[in-house]
């Protein structure tokens, strides 16, 4: 039976780093979606026909204190809308942020295993890109593996 104690890759921390982060940014998320949907019933409300009433025999027509607060609900989600359209992008670039982090780190750790193939014993681990390469290309020659 074959040992499977290390089941996981050499990348797997990364993405547990990665979804980490994501779950520390679930509460700011969440917290954006409640502001949204305040915002979406202010927006609502900014936008409804103000309607006279009929008081008695008489029309009364709404006052003018029914329209500024109509204009003011439309304002406060306007503005809202702004303050969350711009914590919407400060949490993608975070995001995007730990999405690069986590793939630069695997294509390091991928370049790394790549290199050891090409070293002699002993021989020291920095191998420059183009130095590996290099020998890459030296060593399909050498097996008649050419252009």
């Amino acid at each position: 039976m074959a040992n499977n104690s290390n089941q996981y890759s050499d990348s797997s921390d990364v993405w547990f780093d990665l979804y980490g982060a994501e779950g520390d940014m679930q509460p700011e998320e969440m917290e954006l979606r409640r502001k949204q949907a305040q915002i979406n019933a202010l927006r609502e409300r900014g936008m409804e026909a103000q309607e006279g009433k009929m008081v008695g025999n008489t029309y009364v027509a709404p006052s003018f204190t029914q329209y500024a607060a109509q204009l003011a609900n439309a304002y406060m989600g306007r503005k809202g809308q702004e303050g969350v359209d711009v914590k919407e992008k400060e949490l993608g670039a975070r995001r995007g942020a730990a999405l690069r982090g986590a793939g630069a780190t695997i294509r390091e750790r991928q370049a790394a295993d790549n290199n050891k193939a090409f070293l002699s014993p002993g021989e020291n681990m920095s191998l420059t890109p183009e130095e590996a390469n290099r020998r890459r290309l030296m060593g399909m020659l050498s097996r008649g593996q050419g252009y």
